[in-house]
């Protein structure tokens, strides 16, 4: 194994773009609230849970448990209710209509501090959620080969802010009877293109879920969201209840359940924000800014016989936010410089 198969090439734009979805997020939250469609679920994933880093780089991927708490409040002051993974994919293969305002929590790797720290959050508000588990570092002492916090490679932060579970921390989290155990492979490496390595790996993870811990068909989130159509195929024929990418969009009552997307929870999110990606208005904005940013600026004009934005603008309230936000996006846009991309994790 060589180290790039637990990482994905990253472009230099990649951190620009992770500043860009968070202030589009926060655009979206100031939009007016939209009535979600009948049957849609949105779907959240988080990773680390720990308490505020005093001093050097901020963890990767990281919410505190004050923020997390924080989170879950605010959405059920919205009138959001948590639903487990498992009722919603069994419901959607009844096809039987979810829960207004539904939504899931999820959690990928399987650190220690989602034991630790996010236990006693879920419990205060009684919220079920999924750990996706990378199976092959259950029990290990050492930081995650894919995790891409320095701190950790170099063992520089306190170990629960990346040790991997052990199997009696994973029991422990059975015995809540709030987590679920999912797959998140047994390597955690990049497959794409590696369809026959990709099997062997997926169904020596999901022997430990079924032997160690009794979970039969789990559910099933790719590592990295790196997926194509012979991964796809492989998890389809697999046994696995369901299969997250990390396409940032709702679940609607008739999507493929083997491609369901989910949105990524960071710290900078609030109630406001999380109700923005929750009822489509953030993926929404997201889908004006790509069309803007290809076509709406006076430099990018499309090209003969391609597609346009449309020559009216409708007035609503909604629709005036979102022209107003996209202007702010272009303005935060023109202050970042190439050197912001130096710095990617």
């Amino acid at each position: 194994m060589t180290e790039h198969e637990y990482s994905l090439p990253r472009s230099r734009g990649f951190h620009l773009r992770r500043r860009l979805r968070r202030l589009v997020a926060r655009c979206a939250a100031r939009m007016s609230p939209r009535a979600a469609p009948p049957g849609q679920l949105g779907i959240l994933t988080y990773h680390r849970i720990v308490p505020p880093v005093l001093a050097g780089d901020r963890p990767s991927w990281a919410v505190t448990p004050a923020r997390l708490s924080q989170q879950l409040s605010a959405l059920r002051t919205y009138g959001y209710r948590p639903l487990p993974l498992t009722e919603a994919c069994r419901a959607h293969r009844r096809r039987e209509p979810l829960a207004a305002r539904a939504f899931v929590v999820t959690f990928d790797d399987g650190y220690e501090n989602n034991y630790l720290h996010a236990v006693p959050v879920l419990q205060r508000w009684d919220t079920p959620a999924t750990l996706f588990v990378a199976t092959g570092y259950l029990d290990t002492c050492v930081p995650f080969p894919f995790d891409d916090w320095p701190a950790a490679q170099t063992r520089q932060a306190p170990p629960d802010y990346w040790r991997p579970l052990t199997r009696d921390q994973c029991h422990g989290l059975q015995t809540t009877g709030l987590f679920e155990l999912g797959s998140h492979t047994h390597s955690h490496r990049n497959f794409l293109q590696r369809a026959e390595e990709f099997r062997a790996d997926l169904a020596c993870s999901f022997a430990v879920l079924r032997d160690e811990f009794g979970v039969e068909s789990p559910s099933f989130s790719y590592p990295f969201g790196a997926i194509d159509p012979d991964l796809d195929g492989v998890v389809r024929h697999s046994g696995a209840s369901c299969a997250l990418t990390s396409f940032e969009r709702c679940v609607a009552s008739d999507d493929d359940p083997f491609a369901w997307g989910r949105f990524n929870v960071e710290y900078d999110d609030d109630g406001a924000t999380l109700t923005a990606k929750l009822d489509g208005r953030y993926s929404a904005l997201c889908n004006k800014v790509r069309r803007w940013l290809v076509f709406g600026t006076a430099s990018r004009r499309p090209a003969a016989g391609s597609p346009s934005l449309p020559s009216t603008v409708r007035t609503s309230q909604r629709e005036r936010a979102g022209t107003s936000c996209t202007r702010e996006i272009s303005a935060r846009l023109c202050g970042l410089g190439a050197s912001d991309d130096d710095h990617i994790r």
